[in-house]
């Protein structure tokens, strides 16, 4: 029993060296081959070989098929392949097709569709470059993308840039865009892949990363700040579009700060709670919640306390007639509003017999021929909806009037005390008059850049 259990150990031993050695002389004649000591590397894939080593056959085959290190032998070339190809080794059916490409293409052809239906990523991708080129025979660019395409499935990344140049063949930029993009996000972007996307990105006419070009021009510099190869072309883009990149940069570092700043504008302005029934939509795509004011009616709003100090209103508007005597925005004392809009009310602004008159204060309320400016139903009343901002600044005693983030007009005055009323409202003249989108800003008069700012990003 003692012999037997020894002579069973010592089996075990043997064939866990032997085993040992022919991954060690796999690891060795495959480092060789792949440093091309072809030479050296012969006698460890043969050993290798004869362990059953898929990977040492398949090297065996390409040495005799080129005559690497050995003698060309087509005999002993197919007998390596034929080996591995018997076990389904993928790798195998690709180099055979190899050694047919240019004699014999079907043959090659043939192989690598036999490897691409193992779902070998490679087959696929020489597939597509072989109706991509054609190498001597009939380009079909429509069976590269299909193959390409399941290289990238089958997790063969370096397929992207492939498709992204045959779409360009095909002139599908979009797609073309797309692939080059997916390169460049899996790190596999190749040296002419990177020139396109660069090319693309800064190509004004054609805006593919954004909507905005100057966003497009950044994202090439973001691609040839981080590629990571081919130096001397990133540089040479760099040297290309030296100016655009610096001015685009520019324009969306200043694009970013207008971003923050409309930010804390939006968080400092107050909604009074309005019910909107309805809903617009401007010629830029943008929706206006807004409520309609019937002819010769008011619509009086809580101020949340605004009129105290300074102040800022924003809000839309839409006269449902064309030309002049739209209506009129004032205030009203606690909650009544009298008739008599010239004598009890104080508009903010009155807009009638074709001039939009800021009237802020009680003195010398009649007539401020210094304020108005005319042809209201050209700016105001032409059945568009308009932008208007009415700002008060307590420090200066000064208040300004803004259509369509443009300044218009402005008007200084004394006495605050005509100020502290509770109610907003609005008066609609000989036309029904739609208000949407009301808004306060308490505490603060916007200045022009803010105004700008806060129309750019709502309203256009």
């Amino acid at each position: 029993m003692g012999r037997r259990f020894l002579f069973i150990q010592m089996l075990l031993v043997v064939a866990a060296f032997t085993f040992a050695q022919g991954n060690s002389d796999e690891d060795t004649g495959l480092r060789l081959f792949y440093e091309q000591s072809y030479s050296q590397a012969l006698p460890y894939l043969q050993r290798a070989a004869k362990e059953s080593s898929l990977k040492a056959l398949d090297c065996l085959g390409q040495m005799y098929a080129d005559g690497l290190g050995v003698e060309k032998s087509e005999t002993i070339m197919m007998n390596m392949y034929n080996r591995a190809i018997q076990e389904g080794y993928a790798p195998s059916m690709v180099s055979l097709g190899f050694y047919y490409l240019g004699n014999d293409n079907e043959k090659a052809v043939k192989w690598w569709k036999k490897a691409a239906q193992l779902k070998y990523g490679p087959a696929y991708t020489l597939l597509g470059d072989y109706y991509k080129h054609g190498f001597g025979d009939s380009i079909d660019l429509n069976q590269a993308v299909i193959a390409y395409s399941c290289a990238a499935d089958c997790g063969e990344k370096r397929a992207y840039s492939n498709l992204g140049s045959v779409f360009e063949m095909l002139d599908e930029k979009r797609k073309a865009y797309e692939q080059y993009m997916k390169a460049y996000q899996n790190s596999v972007l190749t040296e002419k892949a990177l020139v396109a996307l660069v090319d693309m990105l800064c190509d004004k006419s054609a805006l593919y990363y954004s909507k905005n070009y100057d966003e497009n021009v950044v994202k090439a510099g973001e691609i040839l700040n981080s590629v990571q190869g081919y130096p001397d072309k990133v540089n040479e883009l760099k040297q290309k579009y030296e100016r655009i990149l610096w001015d685009s940069a520019q324009k969306v570092k200043y694009a970013e700060q207008k971003e923050q700043q409309y930010n804390e504008l939006l968080r400092i302005c107050i909604s009074p709670e309005i019910a909107y029934p309805e809903v617009a939509t401007l010629p830029s795509g943008r929706k206006v919640n807004f409520v309609n004011i019937p002819y010769h009616q008011k619509k009086a709003l809580g101020t949340n306390g605004i009129f105290g100090s300074s102040f800022t209103i924003s809000f839309f508007m839409k006269s449902m007639g064309m030309g002049a005597n739209g209506g009129c925005l004032f205030y009203g004392y606690n909650d009544y509003v009298g008739s008599d809009i010239n004598k009890q009310n104080y508009p903010i602004a009155s807009i009638a017999n074709k001039l939009l008159t800021l009237r802020m204060g009680k003195e010398n309320y009649e007539f401020h021929a210094f304020k108005q400016f005319a042809d209201t139903e050209k700016n105001i009343f032409d059945g568009q909806w308009h932008h208007i901002v009415l700002t008060y600044s307590k420090a200066i005693k000064k208040a300004e009037i803004y259509i369509d983030g443009r300044w218009k007009r402005n008007e200084f005055f004394i006495d605050i005390k005509e100020l502290q009323f509770m109610k907003l409202v609005f008066f609609a003249g000989l036309y029904d008059l739609r208000i949407g989108d009301l808004c306060y800003f308490k505490n603060k008069a916007l200045d022009g850049n803010e105004i700008d700012i806060f129309y750019s990003h709502n309203y256009k």
